[in-house]
């Protein structure tokens, strides 16, 4: 039987190998991709695990290493096939070597299981005979025992804490991790692949009155097993930004840890599901549906009996003890976490699940990612640090919690969770103020001006803390300044946390947290029905195809714009959630910006499930800023006296100054139109509607099977073959700009013999007849018909004749010439 330690080498020079394989792959590159990222990270383990000497004396694993290497032996065969450069080669057997692919990639998923399950096995017997003293590694560290020894008493201390060194009040129980170890592992026997079935049964056919918390991506079951065992179950269906591949490897990661303060994941279930898709396209020529192949997936995880963390800080009172109690308990959570290279992404309290004790557990990795030591992720453009970049620019997170640089130019590291966990905090200490805040955020500039002035006693309800404890309250409001500091390199580890909170640290002075922008509040449902006189015609502001917009007026008088979204099958919450952080995120004067949401269950049609009772959705709602002048298709088509061409023109400027600044920011509207365009008092335009915008990377170019957008609106290489790039809304915004300059012409009796491109090419030719006199001076005329030939440029057919928003501002404004436009094919020669 082969030596572990040369077999592991093995398998470390084959990972290479199909590492360097992969990159010059031909086809089948997705597949060749999730094979290399399965290999490299498990050979990256077991070189750290070898490391450790735990396998030099340890036969009992070499079997199931030699299964291992001889499965991606086969795998590296299959990936330099798909490096054949014959064009027949690659059609005769493309389809059958992806087939081979996903089969390879299964077999190594199930020798990782049972090389993992051997390894943890050998640990434990490691572990059980260090314990009973008789191991080399145990001889080896008594051998260190005096330089240990020599070290200060905090040193010692900090080490007991974080790895576990006799008994500790950071597990509260015995821990047998090494010194300098990672966290331990569970046995891989209590994770596995439940059947589906199983989970209908357990949790009575996904009943609605099983359902125990819904979130941004999934909804959470309350289930018991056929052994009675009481489980939660989340449900989730696969998007760009929750990949099977992605989650499984999180989840099968978490599964291992040892922590009692991370949830315990111990199962799943994925099938693949069709979805009818939606296209407009498809509709429009009575065409029969594409059906969408998705993957959607469960996880089982333990039961937490006493909810999540956000409702005992708004619903009950607990005392200061139970609460230090609990932010030790995340702070240690989000340590181990961190020291397997895990980044959560969403630490927030919802997201902090409390057991039957009280002991915090973190939960929800649906958005994590794994990240080697002090690499930083970048999801929208090139970071440093050895950053890399991910496929789909999805936000991930909550608003409120999201650190600034992941806001600004999407990097994520530890230090997002270490932010996040600065906010959780000092929401969790603000809980126990006399007073509690209005508003969900902004917690630290309360925190700043409490702890600068000294008189952050005064706050706080003396009925839930003693004086004695007034110094850990005050140690945590400055914990919690210094992990939510703007600039992540002011920011502690999660390791220099657990320092401070125990006081084997000293606290560095935090600076003043930089005023933040606006921030998204979520609204109660019954709130904004009273703002709306209970959502009354008399309030309606708007109607699109849907949402209804009314108009409303808060408690403290301010007047807001409430958008509430008709049920469809494509405004799932996940989608309208990912929808509003983005338009979140978004501030310019030629934007409309968001002031939050809300949402409440309410019944959906019954016969989408058939069964009467368990049939409820989301009802979703936008709170945006007020804008009182209306839509520009108003301002066009129906507004009397009319407005001027200089009022034109301003408003033609400020859509392009809006457009530009989303492309800017990667961003695509897909729906620009006039009834999109809203004008504040002073009459400055606001782009909105961003339900089906997207993010693109630079000038990256997607392909959607649901066209977005409206029809006359929409770029014909969309309807044609679902392009997506910032061109669709150039060509929206050519459309635009002459139903603008359309204003000012001169009205007939016969509106319906309108056309609008027909009129803008003979408006162009023409002498200014088209136009009505009395909205626009003679020496205006030369700008009007600069922005008809801005119009028809950017209304080209061809998409590589259209000019980007940057030109389009400068043409504008005179500083660049305006080429002439190509006359449009489908206007009559006549004209």
């Amino acid at each position: 039987m082969a030596d572990p330690v040369a077999t592991v080498e093995k398998i470390v020079k084959i990972g290479l190998k199909i590492k360097d394989a992969v990159d010059t792959v031909r086809h089948n590159e997705d597949e060749c991709r999730e094979i290399r990222k399965k290999v490299l990270r498990f050979s990256a383990i077991l070189s750290q695990l070898q490391q450790t000497g735990m396998m030099n004396d340890s036969p009992a694993m070499s079997s199931a290493l030699e299964d291992l290497e001889e499965s991606l032996q086969h795998a590296l065969e299959l990936v330099t096939a798909c490096q054949e450069r014959s064009t027949i080669r690659r059609l005769i057997s493309a389809g059958d070597l992806a087939k081979q692919l996903r089969r390879v990639k299964d077999d190594i998923l199930n020798k990782v299981m049972l090389a993992s399950f051997a390894i943890n096995a050998h640990t434990t017997i490691v572990l059980l005979t260090i314990q009973a003293g008789s191991h080399p590694l145990l001889q080896q560290q008594e051998d260190t025992g005096q330089t240990e020894a020599s070290h200060n008493r905090h040193s010692t201390n900090y080490a007991r804490v974080l790895h576990g060194h006799g008994r500790s009040e950071f597990y509260g129980e015995r821990n047998n991790t090494l010194a300098g170890s990672r966290a331990p592992f569970a046995p891989l026997l209590a994770f596995r692949e439940y059947k589906l079935s199983e989970l209908m049964a357990a949790t009575n056919y996904f009943s609605y009155d099983n359902i125990i918390g819904e979130g941004g991506h999934s909804t959470v079951y309350k289930g018991v097993l056929n052994d009675g065992i009481v489980v939660s179950i989340k449900t989730f269906i696969e998007s760009p930004g929750l990949s099977w591949a992605c989650s499984h490897d999180i989840h099968l990661l978490v599964s291992k840890l040892q922590n009692k303060n991370v949830v315990k994941i111990v199962g799943y279930v994925a099938h693949e599901v069709r979805t009818p898709s939606s296209s407009r396209v498809m509709w429009f020529f009575k065409r029969q549906e594409y059906q969408v192949i998705k993957r959607k997936y469960y996880w089982v995880e333990e039961y937490m009996p006493n909810g999540s963390l956000d409702k005992i800080i708004n619903d009950t009172q607990l005392g200061w003890s139970s609460l230090f109690r609990i932010i030790k308990g995340v702070a240690q959570g989000m340590h181990c976490l961190h020291e397997q290279g895990i980044v959560h992404v969403d630490i927030k309290p919802s997201n902090v699940l409390l057991d039957s004790d009280m002991n915090p557990k973190i939960a929800d990795f649906g958005v994590s990612e794994v990240l080697n030591d002090n690499q930083i992720t970048c999801v929208n453009g090139w970071g440093d640090e050895a950053s890399i970049y991910t496929e789909y620019l999805i936000l991930r997170g909550t608003v409120g919690y999201m650190a600034p640089e992941y806001l600004a130019e999407g990097f994520v590291s530890k230090k997002n969770d270490v932010y996040a966990f600065g906010i959780t905090l000092l929401e969790i200490v603000g809980s126990i103020r006399m007073i509690k805040p209005v508003t969900k955020y902004g917690l630290d500039e309360w925190a700043w001006m409490a702890w600068e002035s000294g008189g952050i006693e005064e706050l706080f309800d003396p009925a839930v803390f003693g004086e004695s404890q007034l110094t850990e309250i005050m140690k945590c409001v400055e914990v919690g300044l210094l992990c939510a500091q703007h600039d992540r390199a002011n920011r502690p580890t999660m390791a220099e946390v657990l320092q401070m909170l125990y006081g084997l640290k000293e606290l560095p002075t935090p600076k003043k947290p930089t005023p933040k922008k606006p921030t998204l509040r979520e609204f109660k449902f019954s709130e904004l029905k009273a703002a709306t006189n209970g959502f009354s015609d008399s309030n309606i502001i708007g109607r699109g195809g849907i949402a209804t917009v009314y108009k409303g007026v808060l408690d403290d008088r301010s007047v807001i714009a409430i958008k509430k979204f008709r049920w469809a099958p494509q405004l799932c919450w996940p989608h309208t959630h990912k929808q509003l952080l983005l338009a979140s995120t978004l501030q310019h004067k030629n934007v409309v910006q968001v002031r939050g949401y809300a949402h409440e269950s309410g019944p959906v049609m019954e016969w989408l499930r058939g069964r009467k009772g368990q049939n409820k959705d989301k009802e979703y709602i936008w709170v945006e800023e007020y804008v009182p002048n209306g839509t520009l298709h108003e301002i066009i088509h129906c507004r009397e006296p009319r407005l001027d061409w200089s009022s034109h023109i301003r408003i033609i400027e400020g859509i392009a100054q809006g457009l530009n600044y989303l492309h800017d920011k990667h961003v695509v509207h897909l729906d620009l139109k006039p009834t999109n365009i809203v004008l504040d008092s002073h009459m400055n335009p606001k782009i909105t509607d961003f339900e089906v915008a997207k993010v693109l990377n630079g000038n990256q170019r997607k392909y959607e099977i649901v066209t977005a957008g409206t029809f006359q609106y929409m770029a014909p290489e969309h309807l044609t073959n679902g392009a997506v790039s910032t061109m669709n809304d150039v060509y929206a915004f050519g459309i635009t700009l002459l139903e603008t300059v359309s204003g000012i012409r001169r009205r007939h009796n016969h509106p319906g013999e309108f056309h609008l491109h027909q009129w803008a090419w003979k408006a162009l030719k023409g002498r200014g007849k088209e136009f009505d006199p009395a909205l626009f001076g003679k020496s205006q005329l030369v700008e009007i018909k600069r922005c008809i030939k801005v119009g028809l440029l950017c209304a080209q057919h061809e998409l590589a004749e259209r000019p980007s928003m940057a030109d389009v501002l400068l043409m504008l404004n005179g500083e660049k010439e305006v080429p002439t436009p190509k006359k449009p094919a489908y206007i009559k020669s006549t004209a």
